[in-house]
């Protein structure tokens, strides 16, 4: 059986080259959580404005 393989250059891991599917940007999860505190927080701010 052959596989595929390959070799990250920052750490010399080796990976079958699907495993780049199931990487996530550190960014992009950390943006998403920003954005879900501030409109969290923007609707508690709402909510006791309405009061």
């Amino acid at each position: 059986m052959l596989r595929e393989t390959t070799i990250r250059p920052m750490d010399g891991a080796v990976e079958h080259p699907r495993m780049d599917l199931l990487r996530v940007d550190k960014r992009s999860v950390m943006a998403s959580l920003y954005a879900m505190f501030f409109s969290q927080l923007l609707n508690k701010f709402k909510e006791k404005a309405l009061r």
